[in-house]
């Protein structure tokens, strides 16, 4: 809001004169001085004045308002100057016996009215900045509130994370717990499935012993069995195959060595680990050596079969 200071004399007579042109005033009394606050009617709405006039006891006089205001103060100013002008000359005539009985006083000098003028400034500076000061402590008010509630809500903010990281703590912490009991449950499960897989490599080992055995106990008894004397020309045709199937002894059954195969095949794929000395290939290798000897023995049942032809 632009203002405008003014330095006059007789702070009185002003007063009058202004009260006089302006019908709605309102009046209120300030720290060395008083304002003047002119309405536009008998509501006496200070919020929204015409006119605010701010006077001090050494003379100053502050106008505060828009631009139209303060030009419409200006216009009627020379008015208000003539009045007050005649309202301070009639009062020098009546005072002039009593004036000239006292004391002449001394005109002051320039330094004494640069001082004054100084003073009035620094006056009208200090009021300037209390009124501006009271006009802001709503919003500091205000600004306290706000940064109050702004604490408040870090506070809360606070609180809330330390309870988030509590939780995620105690998460954190069950989790490894059951990582550890899992982790134990699969050593085990790998120690039990270690300990199956050499049981079984130890039951096929001594199956396979025992099949070889087997195989050369009955390689050895059909090598050493003795051979029939020469039958007559009569007989030739039915003696030795009589002989053959009494003398026989009786084979393991190859269908029977292929299936037992198989089904260990299927059992080592399920239950025998990877580190295991057994391996797919060995054991298929152990069963084609114990297939081969059971050829080998047809074979050599078919040779004295011939030989006794």
């Amino acid at each position: 809001m632009p203002w405008r200071p003014w330095r006059l004399s007789a702070g009185s007579a002003w007063k009058s004169a202004i009260c006089e042109e302006y019908t709605h005033v309102f009046k209120e009394g300030i720290g060395r001085g008083g304002r003047l606050t002119i309405c536009e009617n008998e509501m006496l709405d200070t919020d929204n004045p015409i006119l605010t006039i701010t006077y001090y006891t050494k003379g100053t006089f502050l106008l505060q308002d828009n631009e139209a205001s303060l030009n419409s103060f200006e216009e009627i100013f020379p008015l208000l100057k003539a009045k007050v002008e005649k309202e301070r000359d009639e009062t020098h005539v009546n005072c002039t016996d009593s004036e000239e009985e006292g004391p002449v006083n001394p005109t002051p000098s320039p330094s004494e009215h640069q001082l004054r003028d100084s003073l009035a400034l620094l006056e009208l500076d200090f009021t300037e900045f209390r009124e501006h000061t009271q006009a802001k402590l709503p919003d500091a008010h205000n600004t306290n509130i706000y940064i109050q509630e702004l604490k408040d809500e870090l506070q809360q903010l606070k609180k809330n994370t330390s309870s988030s990281i509590t939780e995620l703590t105690r998460t954190i912490r069950d989790l490894q717990e059951e990582n550890r009991t899992l982790r134990l449950q699969l050593c085990r499960l790998e120690e039990d499935t270690e300990k199956k897989g050499e049981n079984f490599s130890r039951q096929l080992q001594e199956i396979n012993d025992q099949l070889q055995k087997n195989t050369k106990d009955i390689t050895l008894h059909y090598n050493t069995a003795p051979t029939t004397d020469k039958p007559n020309a009569t007989n030739t045709e039915c003696e030795p195959t009589t002989n053959l199937q009494q003398h026989r002894p009786h084979l393991p059954d190859l269908n029977l060595i292929q299936m037992f195969s198989s089904s260990w095949t299927l059992m080592e794929n399920s239950w025998i680990p990877r580190n295991s000395s057994h391996t797919k290939e060995s054991l298929q290798s152990d069963v084609a050596q114990q297939a081969m000897p059971t050829r080998s023995s047809e074979n050599s049942q078919d040779t004295p079969h011939v030989l006794s032809l």
